[in-house]
């Protein structure tokens, strides 16, 4: 028996995380920075300034940028 219902998915959050590196005891370590309420359809050039903005308001070097989208289930 096939089910008939169509899902769909529904943004219900969206985080931007930047990843810094900073040397501790002359050790290379990593640390993450995130920042909630990202726009579902931000675009990734936006992403990329607006981590680079950010990121230049402090010491540490910029690694990495990620974006996380959460979605929700909906029939």
């Amino acid at each position: 028996m096939e089910d008939t219902n169509m899902a769909d998915k529904k943004v219900i959050s969206g985080k931007l995380q930047l990843v810094v590196s900073y040397e501790d005891g002359g050790k290379q370590k990593n640390r993450s920075l995130s920042f909630s309420g990202v726009k579902a359809d931000a675009e990734p050039a936006g992403l990329w300034s607006a981590a680079n903005a950010l990121a230049g308001l402090q010491k540490d070097h910029l690694d990495k940028v990620k974006e996380t989208v959460q979605y929700e289930i909906v029939e």
